[in-house]
């Protein structure tokens, strides 16, 4: 490949898995240009195209909290294993584990939060399912691991849409939360706890343009 030209796969099978090496830095973008992401059986509205960008296996990592998203209670989630690894997942009181070989993945369904830990470094992510009457459509989005959360964020909200911000903390940092420099009295937080991992997660409404995010 030459400097600035982009390469595309496409295939009519599952690409989940595949290994994608370089000899110089690339970006890889995965997806799927008509999918509902859900079992047949509980699909709504109509097919969406999906598109994210891959992380590179070397910022992976082997713990992540699930985010609760704004009127989303239904959301499909992969876990893709790099390497041979043990997944366990916490989804309220309940705990599942599966043993993942190399390259292999797994979906599982859940409502407001989960905590999944593994034994390898993997790749989450994560297809919120679609809205009844049109007012959502299911969409593609990586979960970073809590070993990637920062203090503070920049970011642009677009336009023309009703938009919400999702936030995960450690629960012991979510009184010193300020959007945009102001506070705010959260009124629904979703907790899970796990050892001695404790966090908390919640959404709020937000207007377009710029944002930041500091706790």
């Amino acid at each position: 490949m030459n400097k600035y030209s982009t390469f595309q796969l496409s295939h009519r099978s599952d690409l989940s898995g595949t290994l994608v090496t370089a000899t110089k830095p690339v970006i890889v973008v995965s997806g799927n240009r008509c999918n509902y992401a859900v079992p047949h059986y509980i699909r709504i509205g109509s097919c969406q195209p999906l598109i994210e960008s891959v992380l590179p296996t070397d910022q992976l990592d082997n713990l992540f909290i699930t985010p609760y998203i704004s009127n989303r209670f239904s959301h499909t989630v992969r876990i893709q294993a790099i390497n041979s690894t043990n997944v366990n997942i916490k989804i309220g009181n309940r705990k599942t584990s599966k043993a993942l070989n190399a390259r292999d993945y797994w979906d599982m369904h859940y409502s407001t939060t989960s905590i999944i830990f593994a034994s390898d470094d993997v790749l989450v992510m994560s297809y919120p399912h679609a809205l009844n009457g049109s007012k959502g459509d299911t969409f593609m989005m990586t979960i970073p691991g809590v070993n990637q959360y920062l203090h503070e964020y920049d970011f642009v909200v677009p336009t023309a849409f009703d938009s919400s911000i999702s936030i995960t903390v450690q629960s012991d940092d979510i009184d010193g939360f300020l959007l945009d420099g102001n506070s705010y009295n959260i009124q629904s937080v979703f907790n899970i706890s796990e050892g001695i991992n404790h966090f908390s997660t919640f959404s709020l409404p937000i207007s377009s343009g710029m944002s930041s995010y500091r706790t």
